[in-house]
């Protein structure tokens, strides 16, 4: 909850944007097949989010460092995210991350099972959580997959992500 009478700056991130902070703050997004990743450090309160687009990028050298295009996928984004919080000095280890979308709302539902393994948003939520595990993270909270779209609200003062569903209007 947002405690009253304090001034919070509101963001809307779109695809392959993301937002870094230390102030408190709103982030909303909304995510379809796309992946959100939401992470906080509570003690510094330094928060982050991300809204990528596509699975994995043309290869390991994409991104280099000051590169602002990699949000576009769900690997680099995690890993630019990841070392921003260790120039901070902060131990990856230490931080709450939160995953959520991957919804397969471009397949009507009738056939979600039949493409399930082709569809880009199982291909982000496998991405999101291969690259987590290759540092050894694992989400606190996920909400991910299925066929509806979802309205996410980031506080960075503490970390919360509020999820709303949004129905499939066909």
């Amino acid at each position: 909850m947002i405690p009253p009478n304090l001034p919070y700056k509101k963001y809307f991130l779109k695809p392959c944007e993301a937002g870094f902070i230390d102030k408190p703050s709103i982030f909303t997004t909304i995510l379809g097949s796309c992946v959100g990743v939401t992470m906080f450090h509570l003690p510094t309160k330094i928060a982050a989010i991300s809204h990528s687009l596509l699975p994995y990028g043309p290869g390991p050298s994409y991104c280099q460092p000051g590169c602002n295009t990699g949000f576009k996928y769900v690997d680099s984004s995690i890993k630019f995210m990841f070392e921003f919080f260790c120039k901070q000095n902060i131990n990856i280890k230490e931080i709450s991350v939160k995953v959520f979308g991957g919804g397969d709302v471009t397949l009507p539902e009738e056939v979600i099972d039949r493409f399930d393994n082709l569809s880009v948003g199982r291909q982000n939520v496998e991405a999101a959580f291969g690259t987590l595990q290759e540092y050894g993270i694992y989400p606190v909270h996920n909400d991910v997959r299925g066929s509806n779209g979802r309205k996410i609200i980031f506080y960075t003062h503490n970390g919360d992500v509020f999820v709303k569903r949004v129905e499939r209007v066909c």
